[in-house]
C-alpha cells in the first residue's frame, strides 16, 4: 500500500485525470466500460490515490483536493469504482486503501480526542463513514447486478431445458 497521503507529481496527477476522464464518459452509458483486464490497474492507480479518493467520497467539495489537487467529480469517480469492484480483488484493493486512510487520519488525534467531546475527530469519524458508505453501496450495487445475472442465466437454462423436452 502507498504511503498516506501519498503525494505525486503534477505529470503522474495529469495521467491519472486522463485516464479517469477518459472512461467516464463511457461509464454514463455502459457501467461494465471498464476491460476485465484493466480493473485491477485502475484499482492500484485509484488505491494510490487513497487520501484523494477519501476526500472526494466523505466531504462535499467545490474544488480540488488537498493532497494532488484532483478535480474529479463525485459520481465519476463511484461509477469508475464501480465498475472496477466488479473484479473482487480491485474492490478488495480500494477498500484496504481506504482503511488505510482511516487509520492513519486517526492515529493523528491524541488520546483525549477519544475520551472528550473533539468536533475534528467528530467530522473525520463522519468522512470516513462516508466514504466506507459509498464503498458498500458500490459493492452492493455489483453483487446485486452479478446475483441477477445468475438468475437471469438460470432461467434461460430452465426455459431452454424445457423447449428442448417438449421438442425431443
Amino acid at each position: 500500500m502507498p504511503r498516506v497521503p501519498a503525494h505525486h507529481d503534477v505529470a503522474e496527477t495529469a495521467i491519472f485525470e486522463r485516464v479517469m476522464s477518459e472512461y467516464t464518459t463511457e461509464l454514463r452509458k455502459d457501467q461494465t466500460a471498464v476491460p476485465v483486464s484493466m480493473r485491477l490497474p485502475m484499482a492500484d492507480m485509484i488505491a494510490d490515490y487513497g487520501s484523494d479518493v477519501h476526500q472526494i467520497l466523505g466531504k462535499e467539495m467545490d474544488g480540488a483536493t488537498d493532497f494532488n489537487q484532483l478535480e474529479i467529480d463525485r459520481g465519476d469517480l463511484t461509477r469508475i469504482i464501480r465498475a472496477t469492484a466488479e473484479d473482487p480483488q480491485a474492490y478488495k484493493m480500494i477498500h484496504a486503501s481506504q482503511s488505510m486512510v482511516i487509520s492513519e487520519g486517526l492515529s493523528h488525534f491524541p488520546a483525549e480526542s477519544f475520551r472528550e467531546e473533539d468536533q475534528k475527530l467528530r467530522a473525520w469519524v463522519q468522512q470516513s463513514a462516508n466514504v466506507l458508505g459509498h464503498l458498500d453501496g458500490v459493492r452492493g450495487d455489483v453483487i446485486s447486478d452479478l446475483g441477477q445475472a445468475d438468475k437471469d442465466a438460470n432461467a434461460y437454462r430452465k426455459m431452454l431445458n424445457y423447449h428442448v423436452s417438449v421438442v425431443c
